[in-house]
């Protein structure tokens, strides 16, 4: 859903939507390693991002990866977030629906992440250890990496006393993309026209937001996700 939000809010001539920029994704990479000079460098990648860029306000859409620099951002100010969450079953649905690649991804993403959690290594070890199932184990994992970043996000939204309006939650997104986007872009504060995210919409939504070229059709999507369910609903 961050994706597709992200392309709503990228208007020509008024924003520009960077998505998932390499050197946040290298900044979480290195934080486990070289957590103080991830610090410093943290606030210097980030003055660089939130450039205006030939007039275009920039909108940052950084990877899931990149959450565990959550606590770095949130005491340097270095970012002004809108939260994106999605309830635990459609999470597991989405992954299963992307096979073998996203499986693996997500269960990357919670060893990734629990550093960053209080006994996250332990309850890293305790999903692993059971169930023996392995489609059991990789759901529990997957629903690990969910539950660590929202972890995240409560701390931070705790932390900054962000409220609750910055919370966006997939079924918001999935009922109504333009008015989340619209809805977005005034918390945001963002230089855009309400028109111009209207005007752009169409296209936005005709495409698949994960596949550039591949036109996006809700059928198909609600098949896919019967599929999975079909499949995996015992496992779920």
């Amino acid at each position: 859903g961050s994706t597709l939000l992200s392309n709503l809010l990228d208007v020509e001539g008024q924003s520009l939507g960077l998505r998932e920029p390499a050197g946040q994704i290298e900044l979480a990479d290195a934080l486990r390693t070289a957590p103080e000079r991830v610090s410093r460098a943290t606030h210097v990648v980030e003055a660089l991002l939130s450039r205006t860029i030939e007039g275009h306000v920039p909108v940052i859409k950084p990877s899931n990866w990149a959450n565990n620099l959550l606590p770095i951002w949130i005491d340097e100010t270095a970012i002004d977030p809108i939260f994106m969450t999605i309830a635990p079953r459609l999470f597991l649905r989405a992954v299963f629906r992307g096979g073998r690649d996203r499986l693996a991804y997500a269960i990357r993403l919670a060893q990734h992440l629990a550093p960053s959690i209080e006994d996250g290594a332990g309850r890293l070890s305790r999903s692993i250890a059971a169930p023996p199932d392995p489609l059991q184990k990789a759901a529990r994992l997957s629903l690990l990496a969910l539950s660590f970043q929202l972890t995240l996000f409560q701390t931070a939204l705790k932390e900054r006393r962000w409220g609750k309006a910055r919370v966006i939650t997939f079924d918001q997104l999935e009922n109504d993309p333009v008015g989340t986007a619209i809805r977005v872009a005034d918390i945001l504060q963002l230089p855009v026209e309400v028109a111009a995210i209207r005007r752009g919409s169409k296209a936005v939504l005709e495409r698949h937001a994960k596949v550039p070229g591949r036109r996006f059709a809700a059928s198909e999507a609600a098949e896919a996700n019967r599929l999975v369910e079909q499949h995996h609903s015992a496992t779920f």
